[in-house]
């Protein structure tokens, strides 16, 4: 599976942001939601195991 580094709207992401951040940002975009208007990403996923899954 590849992993793109761009969104599909060709924004790239910022250098130092956190991965989970990224998707939050994302995902509220594309629900058109601030993104504290979803619900918190502990709940979903385990943000540090997404970072280190990334991490270089």
């Amino acid at each position: 599976m590849l992993v793109s580094t761009t969104f599909e709207d060709g924004r790239e992401p910022v250098d130092d942001e956190a991965v989970s951040t990224a998707i939050v940002r994302e995902v509220a975009r594309r629900e058109g939601v601030p993104a504290v208007g979803l619900d918190s990403i502990y709940d979903v996923i385990n943000p540090d195991a997404l970072e280190e899954l990334f991490s270089p």
